[in-house]
């Protein structure tokens, strides 16, 4: 018996080694490892974005010519964007636009590779013109390392790198090489 045990044992061994081997070979071929892809899952044309705050005033304005979404990193593609904030009255805060910007998959994160334009809310308001801003629209924070152009009431100055602190202080530290011009109204 211990013979025929063997034998049988033997057998079914190279049946096993068989039918793995045939596993192997038979088996579809893998697919050929896919390329990450940036293609866009959807778009918007015109479009209009408005945020209320719980009292129901507005509380933020997003606003494009065309908006492009990617699902591979979750960003979107905005042109000729425009971004507004109000405060807690409905007035107007400050805005921000530009001919192309990014809107990150980070929570209201919107980067302008380009040209940029910063404005505070009263019609008097400062403007801030540069490029490579990024936005913190929740936080009411930007900044840039490239060249700015600071103007408005008489003044006109020029840097390098910029924060601005858009949340009630509106205050815009200046980080290098500043220069500039202040011009009085008086003209006695």
């Amino acid at each position: 018996m211990t013979r025929r045990t063997a034998v049988i044992g033997l057998a079914l061994l190279l049946l096993a080694l068989l039918t793995q081997w045939l596993g192997g070979v038979l088996q579809p071929a893998a697919p050929p490892a896919r390329e990450a892809r940036h293609d866009p899952d959807y778009f918007a044309s015109r479009l209009l974005l408005t945020e209320l705050g719980p009292d129901g005033l507005v509380r933020q304005r997003l606003e494009a010519e065309e908006l492009v979404h990617y699902p591979d990193d979750d960003s979107s593609e905005l042109s000729r964007p425009r971004i507004e904030r109000f405060g807690p009255r409905g007035a107007l805060e400050w805005s921000v636009s530009g001919e192309r910007a990014t809107l990150t998959a980070q929570p209201k994160v919107v980067r302008f590779p380009e040209e940029a334009t910063l404005r505070g809310g009263a019609p008097d308001a400062l403007r801030l013109e540069t490029r490579e801003l990024l936005v913190r629209v929740e936080e009411g924070y930007a900044e840039t390392a490239a060249p700015v152009l600071f103007t408005g009431r008489g003044a006109r100055i020029r840097a390098l790198g910029m924060q601005a602190f858009l949340d009630g202080s509106a205050r815009v530290e200046l980080l290098a090489h500043v220069r500039g011009v202040h011009e009085s109204g008086d003209s006695r």
